[in-house]
């Protein structure tokens, strides 16, 4: 595992929000509230979007008309409030 990839596994880690979900097996996205790039994913999450875990993936843009930014987005609307959500 590049270096890279163990900081953001070790950062993950030490989040107790991300903490359950950074070594599970099913895939977990953190996504920017417009749905323009994912700032975190778990290995499956990333491999789900042919990328790796920590800058591979959170370096892709996601295009306005993309459909898993039209999604993420469409979300945050409704989601509206300053709770802590896991969706």
């Amino acid at each position: 595992m590049p270096r890279s990839e163990v900081d953001v596994l070790i950062r993950s880690l030490r989040d107790p929000r991300l903490a359950p979900h950074a070594v599970g097996a099913l895939p977990v996205w953190l996504w920017a509230a417009d749905g323009s790039r994912l700032l975190w994913a778990n290995s499956a999450g990333a491999a789900a979007f042919g990328g790796r875990p920590g800058a591979d993936i959170t370096a892709r843009s996601f295009r306005p008309a993309d459909q898993h930014r039209r999604q993420v987005a469409r979300l945050a609307r409704e989601l509206v409030g300053d709770a802590v959500r896991l969706e």
